[in-house]
């Protein structure tokens, strides 16, 4: 799939996880903070894409090598769980949180404040419960874009060394491969479209109801958000196993007569979207 479709689902991922944070009462992350970082875990591994070989089969400096496996994944995750918290704890002190909590705890402990109370606060991102639970979901996310990249065509790379640095009789281990769907898929593309636009501003008014203590409204939406999405995902599977792949050629032209029966105005964006993604990618990669 292209970095849109991977992302987009990264944003799913993130809206499930944070509905149900709020559902069990345990708002640890701000939504914009899940959002962000668990779509650029979701389009990370392709950063091998950018390695100077694209084409290579060599894991080290090709495209689909080692960053689309678990261990590279894994590494992934912790950098960008590593970055979000770091970023979050410079943004707590820069915009004054020092005095906002000794004011707080002043208040509070009629005078007394904890030094103790205040790094906490301010480290909170570091806490090891928060931490770790931040770092499986951006793993998650990550994990996502192997398990969408599996069904897709082998070309030279013949699938993703999933258990990278396993090897078999000398070569590394690649899995998928299975040409099931193209390297894109303007259907998909739409409905994860169509999925954000709906579920973003549903999870907003969910956490504003929970703010008014409103957790009656709250909790029924929230619900409804895990569901859809996972829904999506559903049908993104059921999607992708009734698909059969044969060359790009008759992939294009597949989606061509797929893009015919949109309404005009998504037509027309599907079309130019199209055309600029594919220029800069080959500007990107200096392809010709």
């Amino acid at each position: 799939m292209t970095p849109p479709e991977h992302f987009l689902i990264g944003i799913s991922c993130a809206n499930i996880f944070y509905s149900g944070l709020l559902i069990i009462k345990r708002n640890w992350f701000t939504y914009g903070k899940l959002l962000i970082i668990m779509g650029l875990v979701a389009i990370s591994p392709d950063i091998d894409s950018f390695f100077g070989h694209y084409t290579s089969t060599d894991p080290f400096v090709g495209h689909r090598g080692m960053t689309h496996s678990f261990l590279g994944v894994l590494v992934i995750s912790i950098a960008f769980t590593l970055f979000a918290s770091v970023i979050t704890v410079l943004f707590r002190l820069i915009i004054g949180y020092w005095k906002v909590i000794v004011r707080y705890f002043k208040k509070r402990d009629t005078g007394e404040v904890s030094d103790e109370i205040i790094r906490e606060y301010i480290l909170d991102p570091f806490l090891l419960n928060k931490f770790f639970l931040f770092l499986l979901l951006c793993f998650i996310s990550g994990t996502t874009h192997l398990i969408t990249d599996l069904p897709q065509p082998p070309s030279v790379w013949k699938g993703i060394p999933l258990f990278f640095p396993l090897k078999s009789n000398g070569e590394f281990v690649r899995s998928g491969g299975w040409s099931l769907i193209g390297w894109y898929d303007l259907k998909i593309m739409w409905v994860l479209i169509g999925t954000t636009v709906l579920t973003v501003p549903s999870v907003l008014i969910g956490r504003a109801a929970d703010l008014f203590k409103l957790r009656y409204a709250s909790i029924p939406l929230l619900s409804v958000v895990i569901l859809f999405n996972c829904a999506v995902f559903v049908w993104m599977g059921s999607y992708i196993a009734s698909s059969t792949y044969t060359n790009s050629r008759k992939w294009a032209a597949y989606q061509n007569e797929m893009v015919k029966t949109f309404p005009p105005e998504i037509r027309e964006v599907t079309m130019k979207g199209k055309t600029i993604f594919i220029s800069l990618f080959r500007q990107m990669r200096r392809l010709k």
